[in-house]
């Protein structure tokens, strides 16, 4: 059966938007000397009040890699994001391309784990390695999926550039591991100073058919978005209709600061455009969002007597430095005339490292912020990342497969290999002492070690294969 993807056409928008306008406003460095190595999601288990583990994502990466830009982590301006998925990074990504959902974080394969309540620990469930150009770029993201305990090939993902933009993205599934068939297609054009000129979307059909899907386009006025539409293709004439559906203009002040956009709906009724929403933000010294204020006249085919003057939606920014600690979220209560607390999510930093953030939603029986069960306002993310150059392991290649998990972990780890079999592991803590190395030389595809007896910490397992090495780094809670 053939699966396609389906895109929220107002989330669509506003992610574009938001990309384009904001892509510097709000991020956060990664130290030069540390990369990404795991996330771990932990959810509110209301019975015992606290939260407890459910997924995780271990990053693998080639030598020389999680340097430079790729150290440059980019979270999403939806805020909601940061609990489906880890940070972006902007590595690999075109330049005013605006599509963050694009954005992967460049490493040579990362690995997905769910929960297992039963059994008390992580099982491996999805898993992608990344291939690069001779240019440095993402060429194909190969997807696997654990059936059966059989890793099997689910999706594939294929990059093409000229001039080192990209040009078109073609996702494709693979239902029973072999044959591929066509989902969707992504082309760009650009304009000849590199901007983002349109975004087509197509969907796949049988026999390596394309059908347009939509349809984006950009214009720019001094090197600022000025006006973005989105067509849908209209099959009743078999071509883009003449008027978008959504037209959105853009205003920027005199410190090229966009501080407002309008949205407009094309109206059947009236055969014209008419105000659907705006937002209207302001800033701080240093360029950074401080608060949105969202408008809409709350009717779906707006007419041009109703402008979007209605207040809806703020959500107010706080800052520590470059970094974003806070984002309040309130909602309109058109009775009081006032914005009331609906969610907050937090950002908690260990230097310039983001170490973890949470989400709550405000309860207004207790008066308080409060995690919700079952939602994204129950989640919270744990990053951990590992030192680069630390104890010499920047000398030790990266070049075989490795996934090590539960990560982190408290009472014992696995260890698989691949394309090999592992001779010889060696666990040290962050003085670069040996607290663990086997006295045989092994010749297994996967080991279970127990770690209970290991104090909580960091600390560095060291893989060796027949002829290769890597390095992964272990959390003990």
């Amino acid at each position: 059966m053939k699966t396609h993807l389906l895109i929220n056409k107002n989330y669509f928008f506003f992610l574009t938007v938001s990309t384009l306008i904001f892509s510097s406003r709000i991020n956060a460095q990664i130290q030069s000397e540390s990369r990404l190595t795991g996330v771990a999601i932990e959810v509110f288990e209301p019975g015992i009040n606290d939260f407890v583990q459910s997924d995780s994502i271990n990053y693998s990466w080639a030598q020389g890699e999680g340097l430079g830009s790729a150290d440059y982590t980019k979270f999403p301006f939806n805020f909601w994001e940061w609990y489906t998925s880890p940070p972006f990074s902007l590595v690999n990504t075109p330049v005013n391309d605006g599509l963050t959902m694009e954005n992967v974080i460049k490493s040579s394969g990362t690995t997905f784990y769910n929960w297992n309540t039963s059994s008390a620990q992580y099982e491996n469930t999805i898993k992608n390695t990344i291939t690069l150009d001779a240019n440095g770029n993402i060429s194909e993201i190969l997807t696997f999926k654990k059936i059966n305990n059989v890793w099997v090939k689910y999706a594939k993902q294929n990059f093409t550039y000229v001039n080192n933009k990209r040009t078109q993205e073609v996702i494709q599934i693979s239902p029973d591991g072999i044959n591929w068939e066509n989902q969707s297609k992504k082309n760009f054009v650009y304009y000849s100073n590199n901007e983002l000129k349109t975004y087509t979307f197509f969907e796949g059909l049988l026999n390596n058919q394309w059908k347009e899907k939509q349809k984006l386009e950009f214009s720019y006025d001094n090197g600022n978005i000025s006006e973005t539409k989105i067509y849908d293709w209209d099959s009743n004439i078999n071509n883009w209709p003449t008027n978008a559906e959504y037209k959105t203009l853009y205003y920027f002040n005199n410190n090229n600061e966009c501080d407002s956009l309008l949205q407009l709906r094309w109206s059947s009724n009236e055969s014209t455009y008419a105000e659907s929403m705006k937002e209207v933000y302001s800033y701080n010294s240093n360029s950074q969002i401080t608060k949105k204020v969202e408008y809409n006249n709350g009717n779906y085919n707006p007419s041009t007597s109703r402008p979007a003057n209605n207040p809806f939606y703020q959500r107010s920014y706080t800052y520590n430095f470059s970094y974003l600690t806070e984002v309040l979220a309130k909602t309109y209560n058109d009775q009081s005339s006032t914005f009331e607390n609906y969610s907050k999510y937090s950002f908690i930093y260990d230097g310039e490292l983001l170490v973890k953030n949470e989400a709550r939603k405000w309860d207004t029986t207790q008066n308080a912020w409060v995690p919700q069960n079952h939602s994204s306002f129950g989640r919270q993310m744990k990053y951990y990342y590992e030192p680069i150059s630390s104890a010499g392991l920047s000398d030790i290649e990266h070049n075989i497969s490795v996934n090590l998990y539960p990560n982190p972990s408290h009472d014992k780890i696995t260890i698989e290999i691949e394309d090999d079999f592992i001779k010889n592991i060696e666990i040290t803590n962050q003085n670069g002492q040996v607290v663990y190395k086997n006295n045989n030389d092994l010749h297994n595809k996967q080991v279970t070690l127990p770690v209970h007896q290991l104090n909580q910490g960091l600390y560095y397992v060291k893989i060796s294969s027949n002829s290769n090495q890597s390095v992964k780094s272990l959390i003990i809670e």
